[in-house]
């Protein structure tokens, strides 16, 4: 069986956080996700710019990859997989009808490469709102 997928490289950078869940609420940011929680702690990403403008505090800048694809949980697990055997430290985000990948920001081609290879694509074109 064959999956089609469209990959799309996000231009901005993103930062993944810990914030404490009681002050998440007042965050003055819209985070993309939260990752999970850590005790009394929320692991946030956010866009790098905004992250920094609130005071939060993050260790690396990671790079987010959107794969537009109907494969279900497993495809996506091999994906995780396919960036591991690459030794690229990944995070999934699960979303319906397409899923995000966030790898290190130095790695972004890299991982791009691979996602591609796995579904056999050759690189497309579509821009991103603005990173202004």
């Amino acid at each position: 069986m064959t999956v089609t997928a469209n990959i799309y490289l996000d231009p901005r950078r993103y930062a993944i956080c810990l914030v404490d869940e009681s002050s998440y609420y007042d965050l003055p940011l819209v985070p993309l996700c939260v990752l999970g929680q850590k005790g009394p702690l929320l692991s946030v990403v956010a866009e790098k710019r905004e992250a920094e403008a609130s005071g939060l505090t993050h260790r690396a800048d990671w790079a987010c990859i959107k794969v537009e694809t109907r494969a279900g949980g497993s495809r996506m697990s091999s994906l995780t997989a396919c960036l591991n055997a690459a030794k690229l430290p990944c995070r999934m985000i699960a979303g319906y009808g397409h899923e995000r990948c966030l790898v290190l920001w130095q790695h972004r081609y890299e991982a791009l490469a691979i996602l591609r290879a796995f579904f056999g694509r050759k690189p497309t074109r579509r821009p991103y709102a603005s990173a202004a």
